[in-house]
């Protein structure tokens, strides 16, 4: 900047658009949830809190940020290595669901897009850096697996879907 008496010419360097999803994050799910049966009974509220209680806070936390950055976030239901139930955030950038257009918005197809930059399976350690690219489809009854390097599709095979619906919320 060029040198001026009358007034400073210093600027702070705040990203406020940053700091202003960091608030509304943390003031919208500051407090955690609670749940009340409304017929007293406190057996199916001992249920819900041991479903949940490996449950990460910070699963809705990155939830409501994806969802203030992109105008909308995406969560991915799996059954994890341990027989655990647990989610992933997806954005806009890696996920795509059709929905059926009713007033529940039910999804009826969801893909989702992945980059792994090496194969756990190949043996080769010439292509251990190679980059591969993935596409899951989803559908009610399973889920179909692609390989998408290079931009072709190749059908690598399918896997039953555990959840009566398609699992992208």
């Amino acid at each position: 900047y060029s040198m001026q008496d009358s007034q400073s010419n210093r600027k702070v360097p705040v990203n406020f658009a940053k700091k202003f999803v960091q608030m509304e994050v943390g003031y919208s799910l500051g407090n955690p949830v609670t749940y009340v049966s409304k017929s007293n009974n406190s057996d199916l509220i001992n249920t819900i809190e041991n479903n949940i209680s490996s449950w990460s806070k910070a699963q809705d936390q990155r939830l409501r940020k994806e969802s203030e950055i992109f105008g909308v976030s995406y969560e991915l239901n799996y059954i994890d290595s341990n027989g655990e139930f647990a989610a992933e955030t997806l954005t806009p950038q890696n996920c795509f669901v059709l929905t059926d257009g009713t007033s529940e918005n039910s999804v009826v197809l969801g893909m989702h897009y992945f980059v792994k930059d090496y194969d756990i399976n190949n043996t080769n350690l010439e292509d251990i850096n190679t980059r591969k690219e993935y596409l899951d489809v989803y559908l009610p009854g399973r889920i179909i697996h692609y390989d998408a390097t290079g931009g072709v599709l190749i059908h690598l095979g399918e896997d039953t879907n555990i959840f009566p619906k398609v699992p992208i919320i």
